[in-house]
């Protein structure tokens, strides 16, 4: 296991407890998860880098490969298994426990997300000057 050793809390979000849901909305505006706080506060969302994140810990393996190709094919199965696998695993299984997989369903609820997403980005871009560090980065395109 690339993070072994690495002590994580586990918190369980219940979208059915408003208090539960509170709490995620006061570390992620977007109200997805997952979530990945650090004991100092650094917040993360998304899969991708929270999976980056926590194997980073670990100084004996190169979680992105030994080369730049490495790096490449890695987040491009990243990418896959985030945004089309996982997605479609859901959309089977979330009905068979009762609950709807999350899909937008008309234009009112993508204008809602796209509200979501914007005040997400205008929030991060009133504390800093770009995305990610302080020059250009692919962060911003």
């Amino acid at each position: 296991m690339f993070a072994q050793g690495v002590k994580l809390d586990v918190i369980i979000h219940d979208k059915k407890n408003k208090e539960s849901h509170e709490q995620l909305l006061r570390v992620n505006l977007t109200g997805q998860v997952p979530v990945f706080v650090a004991a100092n506060g650094y917040v993360l969302t998304e899969c991708i880098p929270i999976a980056l994140y926590i194997t980073s810990l670990n100084n004996t393996i190169t979680p992105l490969g030994s080369t730049r190709r490495d790096y490449y094919d890695i987040l491009k199965w990243m990418s896959l298994v985030h945004y089309d696998l996982l997605p479609a695993i859901g959309a089977l299984i979330l009905p068979l426990i009762g609950d709807r997989p999350q899909v937008r369903k008309n234009t009112e609820d993508c204008l809602k997300a796209l509200y979501t997403d914007c005040r997400t980005l205008d929030n991060q871009l009133s504390k800093t000057k770009y995305l990610i560090g302080d020059h250009l980065t692919h962060g911003i395109t």
